[in-house]
């Protein structure tokens, strides 16, 4: 992707009056915070962020957060301690925008567009597995890298669906035509289900949302059920946890759980995964 008139651009998120908490959930959501990791969370309406070369980056009362996004070459896959530490691609899906939203050079139409169609890895370096052919396969992924690179390895030779919403992959699961192979991340923005006068407050933090996408592949006896991590296990106690867990084996089902085993460009090795759960 070519970034020459994309650099250096300044955003500037206008909310209304709220809390912290809510604040830091809407801009975990809201569009491009381009390789940028959120190391803490201060007074109301107030936000630390650092890039990956460490630069601090403006945090301002009021509602109001003004952020600098540099585009600074190809981005790596580093997990940070954090709100966003396993978001660590470009952006995230949005349900609510801020009240305002102004851009510096007024570039949002271009940059989205770019970010739309952005293709800095090269797909001829990706490998495509033949362990999976003519299988129906979901694969659940908030992250839009990873799920173009399960579009590359796993589309070709099979019937696959992609969502990044956790909650639409149980609907899917729930539909008349049976999935063969899920493929899920582990933690994922939490979507809103919840209720009452916390929802806004717990809409877009982490959560293991992959053990309901797993709970419910199992209910509709899926054959293969495949749990891709990329997140580092000192960073999460869920991802911690995957140490403990234990690869299953049910009469109809089997479930196995991996960190990431390689990297292609910032994006899940999907195939590299299967081999390991076809071989476990």
């Amino acid at each position: 992707m070519s970034t020459t008139n994309l650099t250096n651009i300044t955003f500037a998120f206008f909310f209304p009056a709220s809390s912290s908490a809510t604040l830091r959930a809407t801009l975990n959501q809201v569009i491009p915070i381009i390789g940028l990791k959120p190391v803490d969370s201060i007074a109301d309406a107030q936000l630390v962020f650092t890039e990956n070369t460490d630069h601090s980056l403006q945090a301002l009362k009021d509602d109001k957060c003004v952020i600098q996004i540099h585009f600074g070459g190809k981005h790596k896959m580093e997990v940070a301690s954090g709100l966003r530490s396993q978001f660590p691609e470009r952006f995230v899906v949005i349900d609510d925008l801020p009240q305002f939203l102004s851009c510096v050079i007024s570039a949002l139409t271009q940059l989205e567009s770019a970010l739309a169609t952005e293709n800095d890895f090269d797909s001829s370096s990706i490998a495509v597995t033949d362990a999976i052919r003519g299988k129906r396969i979901l694969l659940v992924d908030d992250n839009l890298r990873n799920r173009k690179v399960g579009q590359l390895q796993l589309g070709g030779q099979n019937e696959l669906t992609v969502t990044a919403s956790y909650l639409e992959a149980l609907k899917l699961l729930d539909g008349d035509q049976p999935f063969d192979v899920v493929f899920t991340d582990l933690l994922m923005p939490t979507e809103g289900f919840t209720l009452g006068k916390k929802r806004e407050e717990q809409i877009g933090i982490p959560i293991a949302a992959g053990h309901y996408v797993v709970n419910r592949a199992l209910a509709c006896m899926v054959p293969d059920i495949v749990v891709v991590s990329a997140g580092n296990h000192h960073d999460d106690p869920n991802l911690a946890a995957l140490d403990y867990v234990r690869d299953v084996k049910t009469a109809g089902s089997k479930i196995t759980y991996h960190r990431i085993p390689s990297l292609i460009r910032g994006g899940k090795d999907w195939a590299a995964a299967y081999k390991l759960h076809a071989g476990s």
